[in-house]
């Protein structure tokens, strides 16, 4: 048997390794804050160094780009009180919201369809894809040459079967559709592609299972598709959602924010506050107001999402 002084060094010894490990643990966290500072500093450069000089210019009051008299929270009061503001906020929900749903709407039947493989599969997803790679200006203008009254193609139809030609642009019930409808044309590829890729690491074991259970084509997606890829619905609503709700050249090239205003967003508003108006305070508050929008936003997406997966 072993005595208690036998012991004691073996202890000692058995304690001594693990300093050694908590050092090294140590020397490791410092190297790979070491290697991630490059990185770090250039997100501080892109992200948080404006987003602080947005908040700074919002509680000034500004001459052009000249930074006067600390207002405090005067710029904010002011936004609150302009009916530009609460219009502007009005118009970015319908666009936001319309957008996601007509994109859903195409993507998911879409996506379920091209989930078998085959060349002709293949050759279409790479058809399907291509508005995606288009520019928004190119986009805007095609919509604008497309639906135009006096030589648009869609004008010109109409008349050939005896129709008035319409100006769903100038009118300010349906410039905000037909600017919702380009945009979701643009960008129904990003949201088919997303899903398709989701569903095809859905398992087939799964719709094997739901065969045998007497399931059809549509209670298979309903029972199986869509619960196996609610993860990935749940990121392709904040990817989308996020960049709808930021988009300024696709509304600003095709109406520019009219008419009377009917397709002003927020993030239009904030460009024509800062570049039109050279109003940099304002421009700035209306930029605060986004980005804490845009963090209600993800923050309600990414709780239905943890919601879900501990479900």
């Amino acid at each position: 048997m072993f005595t208690k002084q036998q012991q004691e060094p073996t202890t000692g010894a058995l304690l001594a390794p693990s300093g050694d490990v908590a050092a090294r643990r140590r020397s490791d966290l410092k190297l790979g804050f070491l290697l991630l500072s490059p990185a770090l500093a250039l997100i501080a450069l892109v992200a948080v160094v404006p987003i602080g000089l947005a908040v700074y210019f919002s509680l000034h009051s500004t001459s052009y780009l000249q930074v006067r008299d600390f207002v405090g929270i005067e710029n904010f009061v002011k936004l609150f009180a302009d009916g530009r503001f609460h219009n502007s906020v009005i118009v970015s929900l319908k666009y936001v919201v319309g957008s996601l749903l007509l994109a859903f709407l195409i993507a998911l039947p879409l996506a379920a369809s091209l989930t078998r493989e085959g060349k002709a599969t293949s050759v279409l997803r790479a058809i399907i894809f291509l508005p995606w790679v288009i520019s928004q200006v190119v986009t805007a203008l095609l919509w604008v040459w497309l639906l135009n009254p006096s030589f648009g193609p869609i004008s010109a139809l109409l008349k050939a079967t005896g129709l008035p030609a319409v100006e769903l642009l100038s009118d300010p019930a349906t410039a905000i559709g037909v600017v919702i409808v380009a945009n979701v044309w643009a960008t129904y590829p990003l949201a088919t592609v997303l899903l398709l890729a989701a569903m095809q690491s859905v398992p087939e074991e799964l719709y094997d299972a739901a065969a045998v259970d007497g399931c059809g084509p549509w209670r298979s997606f309903t029972h199986v598709t869509i619960p196996g890829i609610r993860a990935a619905l749940a990121m392709t609503a904040i990817n989308l959602t996020v960049y709808y709700f930021n988009m300024v050249t696709l509304i600003y090239t095709m109406t520019g924010g009219g008419p009377l205003r009917s397709t002003e967003t927020l993030a239009l508003n904030i460009y024509l506050e800062a570049f039109q108006n050279n109003r940099l305070a304002s421009a700035s508050a209306y930029g605060v107001i986004a980005l804490l929008l845009n963090i209600v936003f993800a923050a309600t997406y990414i709780r239905v999402l943890r919601n879900q997966g501990n479900d």
